[in-house]
């Protein structure tokens, strides 16, 4: 990281022409944030948070639920992603959401109130400031309902479920092909609650997931570089205040699920960390995202390199540049991260000037690049203030981007060993057992998304801790009761997601187990293990 720029005596000037300064302990911090261990970096952030913490008046009965822990209903049933994707209406996904309806009952609740850090008895260690109730789920919320909102948020804002077709035109999965009109009328239509400031895309501009937050990186749409799974924010300008609001309570959840120890699966950009702690960013963080924009730029530098070596005259140089295309090829315009086009304004350009001149190249690249690393700063910026109602943000700056990543959302990659090594064994269950050897072998076999449907299985979490002091509790696996115990071929595995803990039998093979296992992580959405009711809103239409 640079350096403040200090005072310095003109030119010629004896260096005693300045008093001395005396550089600020936070700076030097920040000069030195790479030597400091991760680990006690994060052992800080736990102070931080402990020291501001709000208080909690407990119940007298240790069993019952504070007064100030209110429970918040939420209808997962009429929520799901599939469901939602086929909602023509931006605002009405939104209000129907996990995401929305959350939004809905914590949007007047005092900051203080979301800072708090209640462990209820025999809920296994869970912080809270609220419970969930799960309609229609027969689900008693230990923990297990309280991680799975977090992670439905997680998912409704990166569900992608648009791609821009040949006409500019958006067609969701229900067929229907949109254009932004729709969405601005949609909003215009929206009741005052949801939508009260009208249109909040800017023209040009669609939402390709299910909330109009985030958006697919890029590169993922044009699949190429690196990393095709990273979202950006929403670049439209002239944004609704009701987005801002969406936005900053975005950062609300993500500050609530730190304190209480979850990592919301959000998979921002390397550029967002950067500016989210203090890193500068540059053209190479937009590669990162988008890669084709990157390449537009260095084939204009390579065409001022190349008209530089024809002037004097080193021909060869020039020769290597003949494939490359001509200035005729490029417009003054530049695309966002939504597929909107905006004109770029170069100093002196004539305005009837539709093309890209060898006098306006750099100007035009500059423009380019600030342009396109500044987008969505108005929604990082509203987020960034939900944060800090919640987390001590200004800490933040002591972390790199990778490690305020892990901090906030954790780490992709779901570690077996890691997993392994937190296992306790229940119920006449041993780690010596055949059929628990193959139950790790299978785990060892999984792909990146069926290990983390099999954490979200067990766990309601799809995000692990960086390491086994950071567990909040063991991962149990127990052994089955009733007839599952008698008959194991004939059950599937079960789990409670409160305790972390896994029902396995004892099948007959390591191929029965494999099937069974993997139809379980793969077809278990809803939670109802404690009491069967299927009375929520949206059941009878399945």
């Amino acid at each position: 990281d640079a350096d403040v720029a200090e005072p310095r005596p003109a030119a010629g000037a004896p260096a005693s022409a300045l008093p001395w300064v005396p550089r600020a302990t936070s700076r030097d911090l920040l000069d030195s944030r790479g030597l400091i261990f991760s680990c006690v970096k994060r052992q800080h952030w736990e102070l931080l948070l402990q020291a501001t913490t709000s208080p909690t008046t407990l119940n007298h009965d240790e069993y019952d639920d504070p007064k100030d822990i209110r429970k918040i209903k939420v209808n997962r049933v009429k929520a799901t992603p599939q469901r939602l994707a086929g909602i023509d209406s931006v605002w009405e996904r939104v209000r129907r959401s996990v995401f929305g309806q959350l939004h809905k009952e914590l949007r007047s609740w005092s900051d203080s109130c979301l800072r708090r850090a209640y462990v209820g008895k025999g809920h296994g260690g869970q912080k809270r400031c609220f419970t969930v109730n799960f309609i229609g789920e027969g689900v008693n919320d230990y923990g297990g309902p309280y991680r799975a909102v977090f992670e439905q948020v997680a998912e409704e804002l990166q569900y992608d479920i648009a791609k821009e077709d040949e006409g500019g035109r958006a067609r969701s999965r229900s067929g229907r092909s949109r254009t932004v009109s729709d969405l601005d009328m949609e909003a215009e239509a929206h009741d005052a609650e949801m939508a009260p400031g009208g249109q909040d895309l800017a023209d040009g501009g669609l939402s390709h997931c299910l909330l109009p937050l985030l958006l697919p990186c890029p590169n993922r749409a044009a699949s190429v570089g690196d990393d095709h799974d990273t979202f950006v924010l929403q670049p439209a300008e002239g944004l609704s205040p009701h987005l801002l609001e969406l936005a900053q309570f975005l950062g609300k959840l993500m500050g609530v699920a730190n304190r209480h120890g979850l990592k919301m699966n959000l998979d921002f950009s390397q550029q967002i960390w950067r500016i989210m702690t203090g890193v500068p960013v540059s053209r190479e963080n937009l590669a990162e995202v988008d890669l084709l924009t990157t390449r537009r730029l260095e084939t204009i530098e390579k065409l001022l390199q190349q008209r530089a070596a024809a002037a004097t005259g080193a021909e060869a140089k020039a020769a290597e540049s003949s494939m490359l295309p001509g200035w005729d090829a490029f417009s003054l315009s530049t695309n966002l991260s939504d597929g909107s086009v905006v004109a770029i304004n170069v100093p002196n350009a004539p305005d009837e000037e539709k093309h890209l001149k060898p006098e306006m190249a750099r100007s035009f690249i500059q423009q380019v690049e600030v342009l396109r690393l500044s987008e969505g700063r108005a929604l990082l910026a509203a987020l960034l203030d939900g944060l800090s109602r919640v987390v001590p943000v200004e800490a933040l700056s002591l972390f790199s981007p990778r490690e305020a990543q892990e901090l906030l959302c954790g780490r992709r990659d779901i570690s077996i060993p890691l997993l392994r090594a937190v296992a306790e064994y229940d119920g006449g269950v041993s780690e010596d057992d055949a059929h628990v050897a193959w139950f790790w072998d299978i785990l060892e076999e999984l792909n990146s998304e069926q290990r983390v449907q099999f954490l979200k299985f067990v766990w309601a979490r799809s995000r692990m801790p960086a390491s086994v002091q950071a567990f909040p509790m063991p991962f149990k696996i127990q052994a089955p009761i009733g007839e599952a115990s008698v008959q194991p071929d004939a059950f599937l595995p079960s789990a409670h997601t409160c305790f972390f803990s896994l029902s396995l039998p004892k099948y007959s093979s390591k191929a029965v187990m494999r099937r069974k296992l993997l139809y379980a992580i793969s077809n278990s959405p809803t939670m109802d293990a404690d009491v069967r009711l299927h009375n929520a809103d949206g059941w009878n239409d399945l």
